[in-house]
């Protein structure tokens, strides 16, 4: 058994357990109150690790492949290795959601818009 840590991100309002290679999945949570200022996530994607949403409250807008998704508790989604993608923001009301990585590794890669 290990007890891992909980560390804040580089990004406010978002938060995850174990640091790189330290677990074998990535967790982060996030919550965003209604009026909080969305971070500016660049388009990315990651070259091996699946990425899940999963939104506990609210609504929260992620663009897949120039395709904007509007995410509720009522799905969950899935964005596959090489699909290029980021948050756009969440609705007026706010959004608590969590991201799991498929891995741990460092396999972002920025896209030049």
């Amino acid at each position: 058994m290990k007890l891992h840590k909980k560390f804040e991100h580089n990004l406010p309002g978002v938060y995850f357990w174990g640091e790189r290679s330290d677990v074998d999945i990535r967790v982060n949570v996030s919550k965003f109150r209604a009026g909080e200022k969305f971070p500016n996530d660049l388009l990315h994607y990651h070259k091996t690790r699946t990425t899940y949403f999963c939104i506990l409250e609210g609504t929260l807008f992620v663009e897949v492949n120039k395709q904007e998704i509007i995410l509720t508790s009522e799905s969950m989604l899935e964005i596959l290795p090489m699909e290029k993608y980021r948050t756009k923001g969440v609705g007026k009301k706010g959004c608590q959601f969590i991201v799991i990585g498929s891995h741990n590794e460092h396999d972002k890669v920025n896209v030049l818009n």
